[in-house]
């Protein structure tokens, strides 16, 4: 059984025990990264249509909701349990398996917190199945955790979910993207550097993203394909 099936049903609850040192906890962590892929899209963009890839039980989706009202969700995640409660949770989400991503295209593709689950020998794979499912002028956001952050070391150490984790720096996903035919790297930041009681100075953040202390790194990626 998937690991995130076992643990389905508990997930939110770890989760919120494990960022509880995360300013404005588990909704500050999607909410953050909600809005910083609506900033790297652009704001003028259409958005159609959005993939979350690896979304879990779908804590996400509001938040995708809220920064692209027009947009259809398509969620895939390898815990099939997790995609049940979901799509229970979010109705109007459609799930889609892993042979089905080929046969579609999306205008955005969400992938928050997923790199570091893969294996290592796999990681290019799942990059082409997502550049394979990207729409021509489409964007990837990819939100990953940074293992120059002490504190994210140690929050990856304590939590559950994370035995399998392998973390990956900024600079080496934005490589191994880079060497993929058909993907560019266009932006990328760190983000989540404040704890809780300093949470009236989150706005001070966006001027920190070139600071490789953030929990947290995100990275926008486009095709390059004509």
């Amino acid at each position: 059984m998937n690991t995130f099936d076992e643990i389905a049903e508990r997930y939110q609850q770890a989760l919120e025990e494990n960022l509880r040192f995360i300013p404005g906890g588990v909704e500050y962590y999607y909410e953050n990264r909600a809005k910083l892929a609506r900033k790297i899209v652009n704001q003028q963009k259409s958005i159609e249509s959005i993939l979350d890839f690896g979304g879990g039980i779908g804590l996400a989706i509001p938040h995708l909701h809220q920064q692209f009202p027009h947009a259809q969700i398509s969620i895939y995640d390898s815990s099939a349990e997790s995609v049940s409660r979901a799509v229970q949770q979010h109705p109007s989400t459609h799930p889609l398996l892993l042979d089905q991503l080929s046969k579609r295209r999306f205008d955005l593709i969400f992938v928050a917190g997923v790199i570091h689950h893969v294996p290592l020998d796999m990681r290019k794979e799942i990059l082409m199945v997502l550049r394979d499912s990207l729409a021509p002028e489409g964007t990837i956001c990819i939100f990953e955790l940074n293992p120059l952050n002490p504190v994210t070391r140690r929050l990856v150490a304590c939590c559950p979910f994370d035995e399998d984790a392998n973390l990956i720096s900024r600079r080496r996903l934005g490589t191994l993207i880079n060497e993929i035919d058909g993907l560019a790297v266009i932006t990328g930041g760190y983000t989540v550097f404040l704890p809780p009681v300093l949470k009236l100075l989150r706005p001070i953040e966006k001027i920190l993203r070139w600071l490789p202390l953030g929990a947290q790194y995100y990275l926008g990626v486009t095709s390059t394909k004509t």
